[in-house]
């Protein structure tokens, strides 16, 4: 699903390209390419799950990054982040009617009614206990909700892709992909999508872990 990659040209000219989240705007093609994939990929899976009229709540979207690949895909959207200010501005440059844009604290939020879909790229590593963010998502979803979710699998290729695109490690990066998975099967969630992100010449390199899970109800 290429059509979910935002131009570059048009990242620099209205969103904040110094945030850290915002890596759609990497000097490096490769390390561009890769983040994208990532939604990519899941947008991909995710419309293997769905039927097209469920609605979703996308975790800390704020860069807006997946805003329109998720609009695409579901009936109604709901972005909730500290900073939603880029998401803002690409839903008003590309006039998107099926999102609504919220500031704020997921654990100060509460969605009208459950959601049949939750989206958490790049958050839950952020959080030091793992039970706060499991919490409010099994919250948000309704009984048989899915969970979509994107976390660096922290592995010497990480690292190493750390190294070649000049980035420290966020010192809120606390779980590695597959400690988060094996925490949400605590937690009753059920995995019924998996990859790695990238993908070249077919082959899934190890550097996000990738799922869809369903909870249980």
């Amino acid at each position: 699903m290429s059509s979910i990659r935002e131009p570059k040209s048009l990242l620099d000219r209205i969103t904040d390209t110094n945030q850290e989240r915002n890596i759609y705007v990497h000097p490096s093609p490769l390390a561009r390419d890769i983040f994208w994939q990532r939604l990519e990929l899941l947008a991909a899976g995710l419309k293997q799950q769905i039927a097209g009229d469920e609605k979703a709540i996308d975790l800390g979207g704020g860069s807006g990054a997946f805003l329109r690949g998720l609009c695409a895909l579901f009936a109604q959207v709901e972005v909730i982040d500290l900073d939603p200010q880029d998401a803002v501005r690409l839903a008003d440059h590309y006039g998107i009617q099926n999102c609504r844009i919220h500031r704020g604290d997921i654990s100060a939020w509460k969605p009208e009614a459950p959601v049949d879909v939750v989206v958490a790229t790049d958050v839950l590593e952020h959080f030091a206990f793992l039970d706060v963010p499991i919490r409010i998502i099994k919250s948000y979803l309704k009984p048989d909700g899915l969970l979509a979710i994107s976390v660096p699998t922290e592995n010497w290729l990480y690292l190493l892709g750390r190294i070649i695109v000049r980035k420290t490690k966020p010192a809120d990066h606390f779980h590695a992909g597959e400690d988060v998975l094996r925490r949400l099967a605590h937690d009753g969630f059920q995995i019924v999508w998996k990859s790695h992100a990238p993908r070249y010449a077919g082959v899934g390199i190890p550097l996000f872990r990738l799922a869809i899970l369903r909870k249980s109800a």
